[in-house]
């Protein structure tokens, strides 16, 4: 069963308020995907989260009542069984996923921490 989609984003600043050419087209682009995933989990009736990435950590350590520091080393403990190294979106993404999980109903969820 699906319960969610978590979108994790590199900035939420309205792409129009950015003066340089170039950066504001790559925060289009952004923007952009971010919109068609928000689009298709509204058409699909899934609940849609949105994290910013330089965020996302403190959220989680909020929302999963736990130390940032611990949230960081369950998934990196997370990513020893695939057994090469995550890249930071890809810890990222898992994480969104566990924050997905977690919200909602937490006695049901899958909570690594515990």
């Amino acid at each position: 069963m699906l319960r969610g989609a978590g979108i994790v984003v590199g900035s939420l600043i309205d792409p129009e308020r950015i003066a340089n050419d170039h950066i504001r087209i790559h925060a289009l682009e952004g923007q952009l995907f971010r919109r068609v995933v928000q689009d298709a989990a509204v058409d699909c009736r899934v609940a849609c989260r949105i994290w910013r990435e330089r965020d996302l950590y403190e959220a989680a350590a909020g929302i999963l009542n736990e130390p940032e520091e611990r949230v960081r080393a369950t998934l990196a403990k997370l990513a020893r069984p695939a057994g090469c190294p995550w890249r930071a979106e890809q810890k990222a993404a898992t994480l969104a996923a566990w924050l997905v999980l977690t919200s909602g109903d937490p006695q049901s969820a899958l909570h690594p921490l515990h």
